[in-house]
Order: structure tokens, then C-alpha cells, then sequence
């Protein structure tokens, strides 16, 4: 277990706490920082990350992850800035030596990869889709409804001349630690430009892999 873990709340609240080692189902976030990490973990910010904070005074990126934690039914999640100490070199020291397993025991990770820094929305609409469904003189994309298993109506969509090597390269595509987290990480879901992936290492075929 992660040495901290933030705690969902009633009512957007969150809370830092200490696992104690207690084992805890939790999401991780894998994302860029960007050029700056508008909240962090601090000695001086500690108590008041303990004593609880809302989900409206993360940035955006964080606050994506917040939300999607939620709405999966988990009560925890992992995030770096927040659950290691930044100005405290015994405790990252610590912590970070400790990441391949902090990845490798989440339930599951968030993978923002379609944004830049942690004050980007990885949430946020989809205009290249829209795009594509706008554009009368060539139609490149047709949706039609589908009936999940659960009863739920859900929709699939066709992409004309659509192939995995075309997607654009993504900010966290580059990132030599992001690699370690794709790679250890048993379940992931992937927030791209183009399309939302799910990644699991039991996929048939080519563990790891989908085309979303």
C-alpha cells in the first residue's frame, strides 16, 4: 500500500490520510505535471490536506481523476504531487523508490494522456469527433445504438479508413515514467485525444493492447 492515499468524501469533500499498510482498493493517477504543480503536499500543507479540502481546490487534471475515481465505485485515490511530501527529500526519497508497486497494487490507473500539465481537463469535450460527424461533404464517422448486456443503452460508432497508427501522439506518450506506469499498471483507462482506451494485462490476443 501506498504510504498515503486521498479519501473520498460526501459532497466533493476530500481528505489525505495514512494507510497504515491497511489494504485499500484505490485508483492511480498517471499524468504530466507540465511546468508548474499548482497543489502539492508540503510540510507546512500537511495538516490542512489531513484535515480535509474540496475537490474544487485541485487542479483540473487532478480533479478529472477525483471524479472518475468516484464514479468507478472506489473510495480512494493516488496521487503523486498530493501523497508524497515535495519538499521533503527523506519522504520522496521513500516514496518514490516505492512506485512500481504503488502502480502495480492499484485497482486501476487513470492515464491522462491527452493533456499538456495538471491544469488541464482530460474531461473535456472531444471537437476532433465533432469534426468529423460535422463535416457533410465527406461523412467519416456513423453511430448507431447498441444494447449492453446490462440493459443500458449504449451507442458504437464506425470511423472510416480508422487504424491505431494514425492516432496523434499524445504529451504523455514521451514521458520515460509514464512507460513504467503503462507497463506495471494490471488495469488501465486511457484518456486520449481521439478516444478513451481500456488496457488490462488479461486483454486476449496482445495483453495490454486495444484499439479502444
Amino acid at each position: 500500500m501506498p504510504t498515503r492515499l486521498i479519501r473520498m468524501l460526501p459532497h466533493g469533500q476530500l481528505q489525505l490520510v495514512e494507510t497504515k499498510g491497511e489494504a485499500q482498493r484505490y485508483a492511480a493517477l498517471s499524468y504530466k505535471w507540465g511546468k508548474s504543480q499548482p497543489f502539492q503536499a508540503t510540510v507546512a500543507s500537511m495538516l490542512s490536506l489531513t484535515s480535509g479540502f474540496h475537490m474544487d481546490d485541485l487542479p483540473d487534471t487532478l480533479k478529472d481523476a477525483a471524479i472518475v475515481t468516484q464514479k468507478l465505485g472506489l473510495s480512494h485515490f493516488w496521487v503523486d504531487a498530493v501523497c508524497i511530501i515535495q519538499d521533503s527529500e527523506v519522504d520522496k526519497g521513500t516514496e518514490m523508490a516505492r512506485m512500481a508497486a504503488i502502480y502495480e497494487n492499484a485497482a486501476v490507473t487513470i492515464a491522462s494522456s491527452r493533456t499538456g500539465g495538471a491544469r488541464e481537463s482530460f474531461l473535456k469535450e472531444r471537437t476532433k469527433f465533432k469534426e468529423l460527424f460535422n463535416d457533410v461533404s465527406e461523412p467519416r464517422l456513423f453511430a448507431f445504438h447498441y444494447r449492453c448486456r446490462d440493459g443500458q443503452l449504449g451507442s458504437i460508432l464506425l470511423m472510416h479508413k480508422y487504424h491505431p497508427s494514425s492516432i496523434s501522439r499524445e504529451p504523455l506518450d514521451g514521458r520515460g515514467w509514464a512507460f513504467q506506469e503503462r507497463l506495471l499498471s494490471p488495469r488501465m483507462i486511457d484518456y486520449r485525444s481521439e478516444q478513451t482506451k481500456w488496457m488490462c494485462h488479461a486483454s486476449e490476443g496482445q495483453p495490454g493492447f486495444t484499439d479502444g
